[in-house]
Formats: structure tokens, C-alpha cells, sequence
């Protein structure tokens, strides 16, 4: 399907204003012709609604990083008999929210895919109603930190660059606590194994030596931070201001 203009505006602003980091970090390592493309973004107004169109028109996993995207993940049905129509049905669809978008968004989108047939379906959000969490500035001193722990296991030689995480994880539960937040898997993903569609699927798992980096990763962090803490190793960093990162969200239509 034709990716909706408005789906381009948005993830056009969050490029902008999120991501240029991100991808200027990779423009090194992109083909020839994409480099420029992701430098540009910083700099040149236009450049971020192109790359955003690009990259929702990809994958699954491309297009999570500039819009919203949804998934039917479960449906149910009041089933009396074989040969009966059922009364009742719910279906559970899991949103990810792209950066600027809201639970209130997504579940006028709901209505809309309804159509007239809202006006007999109970809508309601599964679960906590959770926002969008903060974002962590990727050119402070916390991501300074984090690079530092995933180099002294993973090579120095190892380019380190922020990105979108398009999924939920439990450090929600620590937003009274700081608003840097740092979300990433110490562990490599093999492209030509199809480690990627593994992610919550069938004979999902990870390598022994992944394993073991990743511990280490989290203890060089840990002790990275403490010495950081105690001021062997740079002062405290600012807070950084507040931003969006994708939440997961499951919308009930019965």
C-alpha cells in the first residue's frame, strides 16, 4: 500500500529532531549513493521526508523506525457451535508508536479502520496506558558511557551508534527515577541466519558466546558507571530534555 502522507510528515519531523545522530552516524558504512542522503538530513530541509518515505516503504523492521505500526496479534470469538454464528468477537491489535505519536492517536485510528461498524464495538487499551518514554540525549555523557562498555568487550573497532528501539521494555518502571534511560540488546543478530524474525518467533534463542559478551557488556557498564559515580571517570551529565521513543500499546475491539 501507498504509505499515507501524513505517516511521511511525521516520521519526517521525528528524523529531524530524533534521529539525525543516528543516521549520520551511518552514513560512513552506507552504499555511496545513501551517504550523503543521511548527512544531508542534518542540514538540508526536504532530505528527512525522502529518507522517511524510503524507509517506511521497506520491511517490517525499516518501517517501525519512521511510523506507527500495528499488528493483529489475537482473535477471539464467543463460539456456541460449529454451525452458529458467533454473538461476540475481540480482537487484539499491538501498536508501536513512532515518536510525537500519542494512545489517543491510535485509537481514533482504530474507529477509523471501524468505519460505521465503531459505533457497535467497545474499544478500550489492554493493559496500562502508557506514553511514550523519555529519550536519552545520544551526544551526552551516558551514551559516551554506554559506547565505552560495548567497545571494551565488542573491539574498539565496532562503530557505536544510537538508534530507535521499536519495542517495550521495563524501564518504564524507572521513569520517576531519571529521565536517561539507555535501552539496547548486548547481543549480534546474523542477517543471513534470519536471527531477526526469531525476535518473539519460532526457536528463538541466543548463541553461547552472545551470552557471555553480554554479560560482560552489562558489567562493564556497571563498572563504568559506578567509577563515573564516584568521580574517577567524568562528572554527572545533565538531564536530558524530554523526547518520545515507541511504546507498545494493545487496543481490545470486541
Amino acid at each position: 500500500e501507498e504509505v499515507p502522507a501524513s505517516a511521511v510528515a511525521a516520521a519526517a519531523a521525528v528524523l529531524a529532531a530524533v534521529a539525525p545522530e543516528h543516521l549520520v552516524s551511518l552514513a560512513p558504512i552506507a552504499p555511496l549513493w545513501l551517504g550523503p542522503l543521511l548527512v544531508g538530513i542534518k542540514y538540508l530541509p526536504g532530505v528527512a521526508s525522502l529518507v522517511a518515505s524510503f524507509l517506511a516503504g521497506l520491511d517490517g523492521r525499516s518501517a517501525a523506525a519512521v511510523r506507527t505500526t500495528a499488528a493483529i496479534t489475537n482473535i477471539s470469538v464467543s463460539n456456541i457451535a460449529d454451525n452458529v454464528l458467533p454473538q461476540t468477537a475481540t480482537v487484539n491489535i499491538n501498536f508501536r508508536l513512532l515518536p510525537g505519536d500519542t494512545v489517543d492517536n491510535a485509537l481514533q485510528v482504530t474507529k477509523q479502520w471501524l468505519g460505521p461498524a465503531a459505533d457497535y464495538a467497545s474499544i478500550s487499551v489492554g493493559g496500562e496506558r502508557d506514553e511514550a518514554a523519555a529519550v536519552t540525549d545520544a551526544s551526552g555523557p551516558r551514551f559516551a558511557l554506554l559506547r565505552s562498555a560495548i567497545q571494551s568487550v565488542w573491539g574498539a573497532e565496532l562503530l557505536v551508534v544510537p538508534y530507535l528501539m521499536s519495542g517495550g521494555t521495563d524501564s518504564k518502571h524507572y521513569r520517576h527515577l531519571t529521565n536517561a534511560t539507555l535501552r539496547f540488546c548486548p547481543y549480534s543478530q546474523d542477517a543471513a541466519q534470519g536471527d531477526a524474525h526469531r525476535v518473539h518467533g519460532t526457536n528463538e534463542r541466543l548463541s553461547v558466546d552472545d551470552f557471555g559478551r553480554a554479560l560482560c557488556t552489562y558489567r562493564a557498564g556497571l563498572q563504568l558507571a559506578g567509577a563515573a559515580r564516584s568521580g574517577k571517570a567524568g562528572g554527572k551529565g545533565s538531564h536530558a530534555p524530554p523526547g518520545r521513543l515507541p511504546v507498545q500499546h494493545s487496543m481490545q475491539v470486541e
